[in-house]
C-alpha cells in the first residue's frame, strides 16, 4: 500500500471540490480526508518513535524490533475493534 502524500490529499480534495456533489457532502468529504490524513501522519510518527526506542534498547539488527512493532500494531488493532 502506498502512502498518500500531502500533494495526493490536496489533489483528491480539489477533485471533490470541483465535482457536482452538494456542498454539504463535499464539505464532509474534505473534512473526512483531512481528518484521516492527520490521524495517519500521527500514527506514522508514533510508530517511528516506537521503532527508534526499540532500536535504542536492543540495537539495529535485533529481531525483537520486528516483534515489538508487530505487538504495537496488534495492541492498536485490538483497541480499534
Amino acid at each position: 500500500m502506498t502512502k498518500l502524500s500531502f500533494e495526493d490529499v490536496t489533489r483528491i480534495q480539489s477533485i471533490i471540490l470541483s465535482s457536482d456533489y452538494p456542498d454539504d457532502l463535499v464539505e464532509r468529504y474534505v473534512d473526512g480526508i483531512e481528518s484521516v490524513y492527520k490521524k495517519a501522519r500521527a500514527w506514522d510518527n508514533y510508530c517511528k518513535s516506537v521503532e527508534k526506542d526499540l532500536r535504542n534498547e536492543f540495537g539495529n539488527d535485533d529481531k525483537r524490533i520486528q516483534v515489538g512493532m508487530q505487538l504495537n500494531n496488534n495492541i492498536f488493532m485490538e483497541g480499534e475493534a
